[in-house]
Protein backbone atom coordinates (compact mmCIF):
# COMPACT_ATOMS: atom_id res chain seq x y z
CA UNK A 1 0.00 0.00 0.00
CA UNK A 2 2.51 2.39 0.93
CA UNK A 3 4.61 1.82 -1.95
CA UNK A 4 1.38 2.42 -4.54
CA UNK A 5 1.03 5.57 -2.13
CA UNK A 6 4.71 6.96 -3.04
CA UNK A 7 4.09 5.97 -6.60
CA UNK A 8 0.95 8.12 -7.08
CA UNK A 9 1.99 10.96 -4.99
CA UNK A 10 5.33 10.71 -7.68
CA UNK A 11 2.39 10.50 -10.91
CA UNK A 12 0.87 13.52 -9.49
CA UNK A 13 3.56 15.95 -9.28
CA UNK A 14 5.09 15.08 -12.12
CA UNK A 15 1.50 16.05 -13.68
CA UNK A 16 1.78 19.15 -11.58
CA UNK A 17 5.45 20.23 -12.18
CA UNK A 18 5.83 19.33 -15.81
CA UNK A 19 8.63 16.83 -14.59
CA UNK A 20 8.53 13.76 -16.40
CA UNK A 21 11.00 11.34 -14.16
CA UNK A 22 11.85 11.68 -10.70
CA UNK A 23 15.57 11.83 -10.99
CA UNK A 24 18.49 13.96 -9.70
CA UNK A 25 17.23 16.84 -7.92
CA UNK A 26 13.88 16.86 -8.81
CA UNK A 27 14.11 13.26 -6.76
CA UNK A 28 16.02 14.74 -3.78
CA UNK A 29 13.58 17.83 -3.83
CA UNK A 30 10.26 15.02 -3.93
CA UNK A 31 11.72 13.39 -0.85
CA UNK A 32 12.33 16.51 1.60
CA UNK A 33 8.41 16.83 1.14
CA UNK A 34 5.93 15.28 3.35
CA UNK A 35 4.53 12.74 1.38
CA UNK A 36 1.35 12.68 2.88
CA UNK A 37 0.80 16.28 2.72
CA UNK A 38 1.52 15.52 -0.96
CA UNK A 39 -0.82 12.86 -0.79
CA UNK A 40 -3.79 15.36 0.49
CA UNK A 41 -3.17 18.02 -1.90
CA UNK A 42 -3.33 15.79 -4.82
CA UNK A 43 -7.22 14.94 -3.81
CA UNK A 44 -10.06 16.29 -5.99
CA UNK A 45 -12.02 19.14 -2.97
CA UNK A 46 -14.46 21.13 -3.41
CA UNK A 47 -13.78 24.75 -5.49
CA UNK A 48 -14.09 27.54 -3.39
CA UNK A 49 -14.01 29.92 -6.44
CA UNK A 50 -17.49 31.19 -5.33
CA UNK A 51 -15.68 32.94 -1.98
CA UNK A 52 -13.31 34.79 -3.71
CA UNK A 53 -15.14 37.94 -4.23
CA UNK A 54 -15.15 38.34 -0.32
CA UNK A 55 -11.22 38.42 -0.21
CA UNK A 56 -10.68 41.94 0.98
CA UNK A 57 -7.04 41.69 1.72
CA UNK A 58 -4.59 42.55 -0.66
CA UNK A 59 -3.27 39.57 -2.32
CA UNK A 60 -0.05 38.55 -4.81
CA UNK A 61 -1.26 35.52 -7.03
CA UNK A 62 1.36 34.21 -9.70
CA UNK A 63 1.73 31.59 -12.35
CA UNK A 64 4.01 29.89 -14.82
CA UNK A 65 3.37 31.19 -18.17
CA UNK A 66 3.77 27.50 -18.87
CA UNK A 67 1.63 26.61 -15.79
CA UNK A 68 -1.63 24.08 -16.62
CA UNK A 69 -2.98 26.02 -14.14
CA UNK A 70 -2.30 29.69 -15.09
CA UNK A 71 -5.88 30.09 -16.62
CA UNK A 72 -7.18 29.61 -13.22
CA UNK A 73 -5.22 31.48 -11.52
CA UNK A 74 -5.72 34.61 -13.91
CA UNK A 75 -9.76 33.83 -13.16
CA UNK A 76 -9.04 33.30 -9.74
CA UNK A 77 -7.12 36.97 -9.60
CA UNK A 78 -9.93 39.14 -11.61
CA UNK A 79 -12.44 37.72 -8.76
CA UNK A 80 -10.62 39.39 -6.06
CA UNK A 81 -10.66 43.01 -5.72
CA UNK A 82 -7.07 43.51 -4.24
CA UNK A 83 -5.39 40.98 -6.41
CA UNK A 84 -2.30 41.56 -8.22
CA UNK A 85 -1.63 38.82 -10.80
CA UNK A 86 2.06 38.24 -12.48
CA UNK A 87 2.67 35.97 -15.11
CA UNK A 88 6.62 34.28 -15.27
CA UNK A 89 7.03 33.61 -18.37
CA UNK A 90 8.18 30.09 -19.58
CA UNK A 91 7.93 28.47 -16.01
CA UNK A 92 6.21 25.46 -15.13
CA UNK A 93 4.13 25.69 -12.10
CA UNK A 94 6.97 24.12 -9.82
CA UNK A 95 9.31 26.25 -11.43
CA UNK A 96 7.55 29.25 -9.98
CA UNK A 97 8.36 27.95 -6.56
CA UNK A 98 11.78 26.90 -7.31
CA UNK A 99 12.83 30.25 -8.70
CA UNK A 100 13.11 32.51 -6.05
CA UNK A 101 15.05 34.84 -7.60
CA UNK A 102 12.16 35.48 -10.19
CA UNK A 103 9.49 35.49 -7.54
CA UNK A 104 11.11 37.79 -4.66
CA UNK A 105 11.34 40.88 -6.37
CA UNK A 106 7.83 40.93 -7.63
CA UNK A 107 6.30 39.48 -3.87
CA UNK A 108 8.48 42.18 -1.98
CA UNK A 109 7.42 45.18 -4.34
CA UNK A 110 3.83 44.02 -4.33
CA UNK A 111 3.93 43.60 -0.38
CA UNK A 112 5.69 47.06 -0.14
CA UNK A 113 3.11 48.52 -2.13
CA UNK A 114 0.37 46.96 -0.11
CA UNK A 115 2.19 48.25 3.57
CA UNK A 116 2.22 51.67 1.80
CA UNK A 117 -1.72 51.80 1.51
CA UNK A 118 -2.23 50.71 5.08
Amino acid sequence: MHRQHVRDVRRHRAARTGVSAFDGDARKRLFKNDLRALAAAAQDRPSLEHMLGAVSMPCFIYAGGADKDLTQARNSATRIAEARFTVFPDLTHGETFDRSDLVLPDAMRFLEHALERR
